[in-house]
Formats: C-alpha cells, structure tokens, sequence
C-alpha cells in the first residue's frame, strides 16, 4: 500500500523519563524492567521501556485504506418555472431553506385568473340555461309528432296509403252506405213504393258523403304535409340541443383552463429538498418559463471522490467507504461504492466514483466537503509502532531504536515511512524489525547513539476492528 503523510506532534524536552516499546509484528517479544546501575559518564535520562506481547501483534490484520476528500452530491436537481407569467407575490422560503414536498416556495398574483373564472362561471350557466330550453322545445316538438303520427295511424314512422288512415276509412263506410242506400231508394222508386223526393234526399246524402270523403282524404294530406313539417322543427331542435351541449361543454372546458391556470399560481416543490438558488423576490414579474428556484433532492444522497489511477484495480461496486464533515459531529457515516467511471482523467490521472450515503438525518447538503476514506483491501502482518515513538520533522519521520548491551541501553535513530493509522498505533517501513524496542517518549531530546535508561510501560489498546 501507499504510505502517507504523518501529522506532527510536539514532543517536549522536560520529561525525565523516556518510554520504549516493542514494535509490533511477526516475532515473539521478550519484556521486563532493570534496575538503574550507576555508570562513571554522567547520568543519562531516564526512560521507560514498554514490552510488547509478540503473540497479539501476529494475528492483526489491518485494513488497507485510502484517506480522500470528496464532495457530498445530490440525486437530482429541480428548477421550479412559473407556468404563466405575472407578479410574484409572496416568497415564503429563503436561500438555504429545507423544504418539503408540496410546499409553497412562490406565489403569483392570481386577480387576473379570478376574473376570467367568473366570466367563464357566467357563460357556463347561461349555455345550460340554453341547452335546458332547447331540450324542452325538442321534447314539445317530439310529442306533438307522436300525436301527428298516431292520428294518421303510422307504426315505426311509416305511414299507410291514404285509403287506410282511420279517418278515411270512416268516411268511406259512410259513403258507402249512402251509395247503397241510393241504389235501393232508386230500385223502390221504380216500383212506385217511394217518392221521388224520397230519392231525391237519397241523392243528396250520397253525394254529401262523396264531399266528406274527399276532404278526409285532403286533410290527411295536410297532416302528412304538416307531419314534414313538424319532423324539420324537431331536426332543427336537435341541432339546437347539439349546439347548447357544445357549448356547455366548451364552457367547462374553459372553466377548467382557468382552474388550471389558478392553480399554476402556487409553485410548490415537487421533492423534499433544499433551495439552492432563489431567483425571486416579492412583487417581480416573472416571465413564464423563466428559472425561479433550484431545488436540490435531499435524499438520497452520494458523495463523489477522485480516487487515483494507481489504487484502481482495488476499485469494486459495494465497496465500503467511510466520510466525516468538517464542523459535524465527527461521527463516521458509512457509505456504499455504486458507480465507477470507466475511463480516467488525462489530466489529474484519477477515476472519479460515487457511493450512496447510508440512512439520513446526518446534517449533509449538496456541496459539502468529506473526508472520505476508502478500503481498498486487508494485509496481514503489518509492522505497526505507537504513534508516540515516531518522530515528525517536516517530510521526514524516525523511531528511535534501544538496543541492549549488558546493562546499558543505546539509542539508534531510524528514518521510516509511515503508512496508516490504528487507534493509537502506526504502520512504519523502514530498517525496523518486529520484536524490536523502541522509545515512546522524550523523542525530541534524543540524540543517535545516546546512552539511556528505561523502563517499561503498558502498550497502548489495539483497536477491536483493525480490518
């Protein structure tokens, strides 16, 4: 793995006492203190030396990691647009503020839209004022046709011969019967068994029953021209009733576009977010279609980080990364690795990624800063010293070595690389060996090949979770 920079710590020149420890790794270590000798060279510093158990520092596997910094992002982003254009009149959110979905961000003026409701209101009653009138003529007219029609004796609408209408027919039996009856008068008058006025009245009745047949038969062909008439009224009913319900339906039509129009005067958000950019201020006129307010989506969340060329073969979706905020709570949030760019940048030789940000509620916005750390896999066997033996000198660090010989203890100054951090431990490469004291204070008072005493401490709590 990569080895990073170390954080500098102050190591103070006052203690009289400097501990050691052990490194940690592969071999078994040995422990124990000695008691202070006296020596003819002035006395040396004090120093305590801590032993560490060999055995637990084996079995250690330690997460390797990348430390990044990355930028919190949203899923999507909303422009809210008014519909139509007029005077805002009310802006309830302000720049920053979190909204929900369905909440009011902008009003418009809405008097113009009211108006033009109240007319289209008025025309709408008046069309089915009308197509209630029209529809009762057509009903009238409908009926005084069923009247005509029965009258004239039709079935199905179709009418008979002239001959058969029921009028007809009972003028015809009259005028047969006075045919007849002349015919019988005229046969008696022969014999001398009537007068001749008697048949003279027979004549008369017969032809007053010949008169009455023909006017049946012309008003039946009144009726029949009636009858058309009457069917011509009730088609120009029908039309009338359609023309009523067009414009009853267009009324509503434009009632509804109004409705429409006046609800589109209260922009809302679509999304629980946050407003990102808020283009609009009380009694502006807006254009329809012009950018009013952005809205970013609050969840879920991501954060996207620029992960170098080198670490990415360690680079899988469902990888776990981990982000802290400056100015947060300082807890870790868990992420989950979902998208891997397939190319890399020419210019910055890195792979831009994005992890889903686990759960809610951690304060996040689109456009915070994260530091990110990104596990790349686990080694065992890491050769790890407590973060106090290392000493920091601008780019440079070293641990000082103790080694033994008799009773007296030497310091031998070692320069290392250092890698990640473990709890209070640190990952060093160097001409260091596992089983090996070092000191663990009192480093900036130290000099190579100085003459120490010391005295152990107890090592330092590995954490649980190394891996």
């Amino acid at each position: 793995m990569g080895f990073f920079a170390y954080s500098k710590k102050p190591w103070g020149g006052f203690l009289h006492a400097l501990a050691v420890i052990v490194l940690l790794g592969i071999g078994t270590g040995c422990g124990g203190s000695h008691r202070e000798t006296k020596t003819p060279t002035p006395t040396p510093t004090v120093v305590a030396v801590e032993q560490v158990d060999a055995a637990h520092s084996v079995s250690r596997r330690i997460a390797q990691k990348l430390d990044l910094v990355g930028t919190i992002t949203s899923e999507a982003t909303v422009t809210l647009s008014p519909q139509l254009a007029g005077k805002v009149i009310d802006v309830p959110v302000t720049l920053g503020s979190e909204v929900g979905r369905g909440q009011v961000v902008f009003r418009m003026d809405p008097s113009d839209i009211m108006a033009q409701m109240e007319m289209a209101q008025a025309k709408l009653e008046q069309a089915r004022a009308n197509l209630t009138q029209s529809q009762a003529a057509m009903r009238q007219a409908q009926a005084t046709l069923a009247e005509a029609e029965a009258a004239l004796g039709m079935k199905d609408g179709r009418l008979p011969s002239r001959e058969k209408v029921p009028s007809v027919m009972k003028v015809k039996v009259i005028w047969d019967n006075a045919r007849t009856n002349l015919e019988r008068y005229q046969d008696l008058r022969k014999e001398n068994l009537v007068s001749d006025q008697d048949v003279a009245n027979a004549q008369k009745d017969e032809l007053t029953a010949a008169a009455d047949y023909q006017s049946a038969l012309l008003a039946v062909d009144q009726s029949l021209a009636g009858l058309r008439a009457q069917q011509a009224t009730i088609q120009g009913s029908m039309a009338t009733v359609h023309a009523s319900q067009a414009a009853v339906s267009e009324s509503y039509a434009q009632l509804a576009q109004y409705q429409q129009q006046l609800s589109q005067t209260t922009v809302v958000s679509p999304v629980d977010g946050v407003v990102q950019q808020l283009n609009v201020t009380r009694g502006d006129f807006l254009a329809a279609g012009s950018v009013a307010a952005i809205l970013v989506k609050m969840s879920p969340l991501y954060v996207s980080v620029d992960v170098p060329e080198a670490a990415s073969r360690s680079l899988r979706k469902g990888q776990r990364l981990t982000l802290r905020v400056d100015g947060g709570s300082g807890r870790e949030i868990s992420c989950t690795l979902t998208q891997i760019s397939p190319a890399v940048d020419p210019r910055t030789r890195t792979i831009r990624v994005k992890a889903l940000i686990s759960g809610g509620g951690h304060g996040l916005r689109a456009g915070m800063f994260a530091r990110v750390t990104l596990f790349t896999g686990v080694s065992t066997d890491q050769l790890v010293v407590p973060q106090s033996a290392v000493l920091s000198a601008g780019d440079k660090a070293s641990v000082f070595r103790l080694i033994r010989d008799q009773e007296k203890w030497t310091v031998q100054q070692v320069d290392v690389q250092v890698g990640q951090t473990v709890g209070s431990w640190i990952e060093v490469k160097g001409d260091v060996k596992a089983g090996q004291t070092v000191a663990v204070s009192n480093l900036g008072g130290l000099k190579d090949g100085q003459v120490v005493k010391v005295k152990a401490v107890p090592n330092p709590p590995f954490p649980d979770k190394a891996n």
